[in-house]
């Protein structure tokens, strides 16, 4: 289980608290040369929303 896994290290915590968002954020800058090299690049700070995309009709 991943809860008893990290349980040592990690506290559990809810899904919409900011330390949630920080250990995601921690763990996607580890996996960003990986797997959104692809991906528009993002710097941490200047995010912007995508831009809306024409109706397909």
């Amino acid at each position: 289980m991943f809860a008893r896994r990290s349980a040592s290290s990690i506290r559990p915590v809810e899904p919409e608290s900011d330390t949630f968002y920080a250990a995601c954020e921690g763990e996607l800058q580890g996996l960003h040369l990986k797997f959104v090299r692809r991906l528009p690049k993002i710097r941490h700070g200047q995010r912007r929303p995508t831009p809306p995309r024409p109706p397909s009709l």
